[in-house]
């Protein structure tokens, strides 16, 4: 089952605003620079755009595939320790584009590269789709 990733308003106009805020520019770059601001222009459309347009989390038969833009990561579901539902941001890296977060956090590794933070649009069914799957969480998922 595929879950869209929920993206917070403020952080789709700062990835969109970070593209557009070069368009003005072309009123006052010199005509012989045009090309350079016009290749960083699509560069920087290229490299975020793609993370608001493609990010969703997929659970497949055996694995959790997240997808943030370029980037992509597998979690099998047999290596899952516990998911509870978070609210808030942390200074942690995350895959989550909103405060509304899923904690994953996995066997046999430590507290930074065993956690990952996911936002899907609707939290509770993916915490009850995927507690269906996984069968070595230790006690119970909390909403």
């Amino acid at each position: 089952m595929k879950f869209d990733a929920k993206i917070d308003k403020w952080i789709n106009i700062m990835l969109y605003g970070s593209v557009l805020i070069l368009v003005p520019m072309f009123f006052f770059v010199p005509q012989d620079e045009l090309f350079i601001m016009f290749i960083t222009t699509m560069l920087m459309a290229l490299l975020i755009i793609p993370i608001a347009r493609m990010s969703y989390y997929v659970l497949k038969d055996d694995y959790l595939q997240i997808r943030m833009g370029y980037i992509g990561m597998k979690i099998k579901y047999d290596n899952i320790k516990s998911i509870e539902s978070v609210d808030g941001w942390n200074s942690s890296s995350s895959m989550a584009l909103s405060k509304e977060r899923v904690k994953i956090t996995v066997h046999n590794k430590g507290k930074i590269m065993g956690t990952t933070y996911i936002s899907p649009e609707n939290r509770e069914l993916f915490i009850m789709d995927l507690r269906s799957k996984c069968k070595n969480l230790d006690g119970s998922i909390d909403f």
